[in-house]
């Protein structure tokens, strides 16, 4: 059955990912943001770094799609504290409900590993995004309640007067501002320079001022913050065999988690109305349990299904045997890179030869 499964990417560009709403309900106090950033690593890894026994036309080819997230914890409760990005992914909504599984590739390192890793998925997600703004002479990640966009006459188009940031502001408007010693006084200025030492390479790269994008809050373009939530939420474990398929010499985890999983697929309290994987919107991906910086690595994430849809057993002649209660007839798809077990063919020999005598 091989081309039976039917996957829907939820996204690996850094592009198309934004800053994050908060993910809970409780204060800023009780869930502190911590700080973030989200990036493409480019020629690092190669798809059999990733995908154990790999040996395809492709296994050594060098990935540039490869997202590395990086979070550093407020010091003051950092078990609490929390950080992510979500994107809209399409803005009239799309029919999750032939789908099975979320499935992703996954490579935490140090404290990552006794971290949590939470994929939101749902019809409504809140705009109301924690970005770095001024609020008197400081400097505060946090969500204002307000739309943020750099969008300022609503034509859905990019002037060169527009790339400014949510602040509205261009870097020599702000307070503080000089060439000199402040070039950048709200630190909301876009850099990347593939030249830079790795330790600040990627800095900068999600700030918007100068980016080259039309960036605002609005993510599903419908001229309004949107700030209700009605979503499920996906438990991620990192640590657990059971949802572990296979593990690289190198660290990347395959994890499969079925969608009617009820101990991680869950609708959190959050949530204000019942979701249906009828209409998906929103995607967020989020983290928090973390003691210390550190690092995840996506790849290949998205939910799969299977083209050959499940069907009630009957009977097929009158004298055949009834059909018993429970009982059920399950098709599944297999391939070599998420189960490591399957042959295309089988092995020389399994099969007996037929003998046949020449006349």
């Amino acid at each position: 059955m091989e081309g039976s499964e039917s996957t829907f990417p939820l996204g690996q560009s850094r592009s198309a990912w934004s800053f994050p709403s908060m993910p809970r309900r409780g204060s800023d106090l009780l869930f502190p943001v911590g700080e973030f950033r989200w990036y493409n690593v480019t020629d690092r890894w190669t798809l059999a770094d990733i995908v154990p026994g790999e040996t395809g036309d492709d296994a050594n080819r060098k990935l540039s799609s490869i997202l590395q997230f990086v979070f550093t914890p407020a010091p003051g409760n950092p078990t609490a504290s929390w950080g992510g990005f979500q994107r809209c992914i399409e803005r009239y909504g799309t029919d999750f409900s032939k789908k099975t599984h979320l499935t992703l590739y996954v490579r935490p390192t140090g404290s990552a590993f006794e971290g949590n890793l939470y994929i939101d998925l749902g019809d409504r997600i809140s705009e109301d995004s924690y970005w770095l703004e001024r609020v008197g002479d400081q400097l505060v990640r946090r969500a204002n309640g307000e739309l943020d966009t750099e969008d300022v006459n609503s034509d859905g188009i990019l002037a060169t007067t527009e790339d400014t940031g949510y602040d509205n502001l261009h870097s020599f408007e702000e307070p503080g501002y000089s060439s000199g010693s402040n070039p950048d006084p709200n630190e909301d200025d876009y850099s990347f320079n593939s030249s830079d030492p790795l330790s600040t390479r990627y800095d900068a790269i999600n700030n918007l001022e100068g980016n080259g994008r039309l960036d605002t809050e609005d993510l599903n373009r419908n001229g309004v913050l949107d700030q209700n939530n009605t979503f499920f939420r996906i438990e991620v474990p990192l640590n657990d065999p059971d949802y572990i398929v296979s593990e690289s010499p190198t660290g990347w985890l395959l994890i499969q988690i079925p969608l009617n999983d009820s101990t991680l697929v869950t609708v959190p309290e959050v949530s204000t109305g019942q979701p249906t994987w009828e209409k998906i919107t929103y995607a967020r991906v989020w983290v928090d349990g973390f003691t210390q910086e550190d690092t995840l690595e996506f790849y290949d994430m998205g939910l799969i299904g299977n083209r050959w849809e499940p069907n009630r057993i009957s009977v097929f002649e009158d004298i055949s045997v009834p059909v018993q209660p429970g009982e059920s007839f399950t098709v599944s798809v297999v391939n070599n890179r998420q189960n490591p077990d399957y042959m295309n063919d089988p092995l020389q020999g399994s099969i007996p030869a037929q003998t046949r005598t020449a006349i």
